[in-house]
C-alpha cells in the first residue's frame, strides 16, 4: 500500500506443502497491481528449521557485503 492506502502490490500463495513437519507456503508470487504481467516468484524446494545463525550474520559489515 502507499500513503493513501491504495494496493499497490499483491502477494498470492500458490502452493503450500509441508517441509520439516510444518505446513508453508512453497511457491508464491508479488504482482504489481498496474502491471498483473510483471512478478516476483519465489520457489522453496527445502528448508531448514530451528537452526542457530551465527550472530556475525547480522552485522552492517556482513549485510552489505552479501557474503
Amino acid at each position: 500500500y502507499d500513503q493513501e492506502l491504495t494496493a499497490l502490490k499483491q502477494l498470492k500463495t500458490l502452493a503450500i506443502g509441508d517441509v520439516g513437519g510444518r505446513t508453508m507456503a512453497m511457491r508464491v508470487r508479488m504482482t504489481k497491481m498496474e502491471e498483473p504481467e510483471s512478478y516476483t516468484e519465489v520457489i522453496w524446494d527445502k528448508a531448514e528449521f530451528d537452526i542457530k545463525p551465527d550472530d556475525s550474520m547480522f552485522t552492517l559489515f556482513y549485510l552489505k557485503s552479501g557474503s
